[in-house]
């Protein structure tokens, strides 16, 4: 594998796993500023201040779970609604005091160095702090309004098609170097053969071909099979004497009569006509002449038809189209 198919495959496995995360921390700012306060009756609350560092961090998302004011401690970390314009804190309980009117609160915030300027009625608590999860606040911000929402969208769009896009080269990447080892084993199989193995090679084709010789050489030496049942037996040429000894042609004695064709009735037969093939020399000069000969008829017969198409063509059109036309000009003018 390439150094750019190695980098395209982490960039491409990277974006992958951070898409996952946003998928995954949408879906757990969902579940717990929707679901969770559905299934326990409680609030999700987005921490704006740092009075309550390093418990509870600037931009975390707490869950406060109603609690009867008789079960408050000293201690617990409760959230608060309190005044004109119901400002809501969360701050942890430092003393509790009851009144003829109920139970009373004081509270103080663990980063500041003074408790809270009044104490409060218990029935203002909105809830006793259970869950904390920190930085989570600031995604629960960003869903909550639309502009944040575009925004992931975008975010997890623009991921999604730079994954494609990766996916698609690599797959490109693959394809070429499976073409590549296609086309390397190609030229791996079609080498050319070396020099021992085209002298095997000849050597098995010329004994393939000598042995052929030696069977076809046995084969017109053996007589036909079909000679016992009265058939046509196969007797071979006699051998001229003078050329078995190496005499020179002129000085070998001329033949009086051809050797005759033996039949299965031991009756001379007359020799065989020459082949449609074995003409002589005077009879292909003469078959070319005929055939020249016809084609200079048959030339002369098209000049003539086409000399006499013509005479009939002017004939037509002196005859008959000329003194219509002239007819026609003389009803158009006379019109």
């Amino acid at each position: 594998m390439t150094t750019v198919a190695r980098a395209t495959r982490f960039v491409r496995r990277a974006l992958d796993a951070l898409l996952l995360v946003l998928i995954v921390l949408a879906l757990a700012a969902i579940v717990l500023a929707r679901v969770i306060p559905w299934i326990t009756g409680g609030s999700t609350l987005v921490v704006s201040g740092g009075s309550m560092e390093p418990t509870i961090p600037l931009g975390s998302a707490i869950h406060a779970i109603p609690v009867p004011p008789d079960q408050l401690a000293v201690g617990d970390i409760v959230s608060l609604k309190v005044g004109p314009a119901n400002t809501v804190f969360t701050h942890r309980i430092t003393r509790i005091v009851d009144r003829a009117d109920g139970r009373w609160i004081e509270t103080k915030g663990d980063a500041n160095g003074d408790v809270d300027p009044s104490i409060v009625p218990a029935s203002s608590v909105i809830g006793r702090v259970a869950l904390q999860v920190p930085f989570a606040g600031y995604l629960i911000t960003i869903l909550s309004e639309p502009q944040g929402v575009m925004f992931m969208l975008g975010i997890a769009g623009s991921l999604l098609a730079t994954v494609w896009l990766l996916e698609s080269l690599e797959l490109d990447q693959r394809s070429a170097a499976l073409k590549r080892s296609r086309s390397s084993a190609t030229a791996r199989t079609t080498r050319p053969v070396s020099a021992p193995a085209c002298a095997l090679a000849v050597a098995s084709v010329a004994a393939n071909v000598s042995t052929e010789r030696v069977e076809r050489r046995d084969l017109a030496t053996r007589p036909f099979a079909g000679a016992a049942v009265g058939a046509r037996a196969f007797v071979p040429p006699a051998v001229d004497p003078a050329r078995a000894a190496g005499e020179p042609i002129s000085l070998r004695p001329a033949r009086a009569d051809p050797i005759p064709l033996i039949r299965d009735d031991s009756t001379p037969s007359a020799p065989a006509a020459p082949a449609g093939g074995s003409r002589s020399a005077g009879e292909r000069l003469a078959m070319i002449r005929e055939r020249h000969a016809r084609r200079a008829r048959w030339e002369a017969g098209a000049r003539r038809v086409g000399g006499a198409s013509r005479v009939w063509a002017a004939e037509v059109a002196t005859t008959r189209v000329q003194p219509t036309l002239r007819a026609a000009r003389t009803r158009f003018a006379s019109g």
